[in-house]
């Protein structure tokens, strides 16, 4: 007997898929940023700044442009000094800013922004001799430029700005019927704290 020896096809090994590789970063800057952070609020007529904290986002709406709301507050008093002796000047704002940012999806970036809102500021006085003083608030509107900061991490960053501006109109202090002492222009803030980006 002759035996024909036929080939047999080799058991194939079966197709394992590859495993799935980290998700794509997604360019662009992140879809928004917040920040708590402390810094210093002065103005015209003040004898020295004053220690703030602040809150605010930043939200983007094209790779380079974006908006940025912020409330800021001082925790101390402003001491300004006129004729008619000194007060104590307290400060908020609410600011709203369009941002520009060339290098908003970088780990650093530098932002320009222009906008304004509305300051509130309060004044306690305390009178020289032959002056009465009160206590008054007033709200005003507010016009600033800002220049800001942001280094990222993962998803903490360190965020700081300056910011510039002036109260309209001018919050000013008055004795005997004349103008003794003019608060917000210019009007000026520092801050520097801490991000976070989802």
């Amino acid at each position: 007997d002759k035996t024909l020896h036929l080939p047999s096809a080799g058991k194939e090994k079966p197709n394992t898929p590859e495993a799935p590789g980290p998700p794509p970063k997604p360019n662009g800057p992140p879809p928004f940023t917040t920040w708590l952070g402390i810094g210093a609020i002065t103005s015209s007529d003040a004898s020295g700044p004053g220690p703030m904290v602040s809150v605010g986002a930043r939200v983007p709406f094209s790779p380079m442009f974006g908006v940025e709301a912020a409330a800021s507050s001082g925790f101390g008093w402003l001491k300004v000094q006129s004729v008619a002796g000194s007060s104590e000047v307290s400060m908020q704002a609410l600011t709203l800013h369009a941002i520009l940012d060339p290098w908003a999806d970088l780990p650093a970036s530098l932002s320009f922004g222009l906008g304004g809102g509305i300051a509130y500021a309060s004044a306690l006085g305390q009178p020289s001799e032959g002056y009465a003083s009160h206590y008054d608030s007033t709200t005003v509107g507010l016009f600033t430029a800002r220049i800001g900061g942001i280094l990222r991490g993962s998803n903490l960053s360190l965020v700081a700005y300056v910011e510039p501006g002036i109260f309209a109109p001018p919050v000013t202090r008055s004795a005997s019927g004349t103008e003794a002492a003019r608060v917000g222009r210019p009007w000026f803030s520092g801050m520097i704290g801490l991000g976070f980006s989802p």
